[in-house]
């Protein structure tokens, strides 16, 4: 698990990234709008467009994210698990076959 955390910031930035990518396209359909309503109502839908974009890839992101924490932790129990395997051992009320 180590080296997660910054994977994990890795996606944040990115994440951010994209929406402030976004962000110009909102300036634009704004500055239309008042302009030219087609212009601008266009704009406007390639705004929430993109939004649902990088909303997708951010769920996208924290899903493959964790998934891989997920698959990460279960290979270390199965690590732990084979060091610290118990052996049975006989109590004296099973019946001793010879």
């Amino acid at each position: 698990m180590r080296g997660k955390g910054a994977q994990a910031a890795a996606y944040v930035i990115a994440t951010c990234a994209l929406g402030a990518a976004v962000s110009p396209v909102y300036t634009l359909a704004t500055r239309w709008w008042t302009r030219n309503e087609i212009i601008g109502s266009a704009a406007g839908v390639a705004y929430v467009l993109l939004l649902a974009a990088v909303e997708v890839v951010s769920i996208v992101a924290v899903t493959a994210y964790y998934f891989e924490c997920r698959e990460a932790k279960e290979e270390e129990e199965e690590i732990m698990a084979a060091h610290h395997r118990y052996i049975k051992l006989p109590n004296g009320d099973e019946a001793v076959n010879i």
